[in-house]
């Protein structure tokens, strides 16, 4: 990434944070990524850089796994953002197992951009794929996804070929659910391979999955 990145790339400070999300230990970060390390420190962005990478490397132990331990962080910032950019293992935790709205029932709605369909929508339409709008624009993909936008705003997308008929690619969506109308809802693609192909019985019994046989 450093060789390839143009002349003042790591002087902008959402690149530098973003390359700091990539690793779990401070040191490899130094070696693997020194530009972004020195940057960090030049500008005075390394205490937060820290405070990333100590979460990241939760992470990699399984502390975020544990809900408890996402609702005890989350409960130490006022704003989703906030809480996403500076304990982004935690946030990530909440989303992929539907931990969002007890972890943020506390925090201030900011009303940004990426707050409103109409700006998601048009946002979506410049992309052909899901994985290229998440790619190119993670911020209005977030808000499409915790909204339940995605179908609205993907539905002139080219389909990713063969990712919900990996078994534990749909086990996996599920488990970001709370009930089966909301995931229905979000990920209709993943629901549908899901009962087409058996797989609906072991995704209500996976651990996280919360999702009832009755809540349509």
């Amino acid at each position: 990434m450093n060789q390839r990145s143009p002349h003042g790339y790591w002087q902008n400070k959402k690149n530098v944070i973003n390359d700091a999300k990539k690793y779990d230990k401070r040191t490899e970060w130094k070696t693997k990524s020194a530009a972004a390390h020195v940057s960090a420190r030049k500008n005075g962005w390394m205490n937060e850089c820290r405070k990333i990478i100590k979460s990241q490397r939760k992470v990699a132990v399984g502390f975020w796994q544990i809900k408890k331990n996402v609702i005890e962080d989350a409960r130490r910032y006022k704003t989703r953002s906030e809480w996403r950019d500076k304990s982004c293992g935690a946030y990530q935790a909440a989303m992929k197992m539907g931990w969002l709205v007890p972890c943020c029932r506390h925090m201030i709605l900011v009303k940004g951009k990426w707050q409103i369909k109409k700006n998601v929508v048009e946002d979506a339409k410049k992309y052909k794929m899901r994985s290229e709008w998440n790619n190119n624009s993670s911020a209005a993909y977030r808000s499409a996804r915790e909204k339940g936008w995605l179908e609205i705003c993907c539905k002139h997308m080219v389909l990713q070929r063969g990712q919900w008929q990996i078994k534990m690619n749909v086990i996996n969506d599920s488990k970001r659910y709370e009930t089966r109308h909301e995931w229905i809802k979000n990920s209709n693609p993943a629901y549908l391979s899901a009962s087409r192909n058996g797989w609906l019985d072991e995704c209500y019994a996976t651990k996280g999955a919360l999702i009832s046989r009755v809540t349509l």
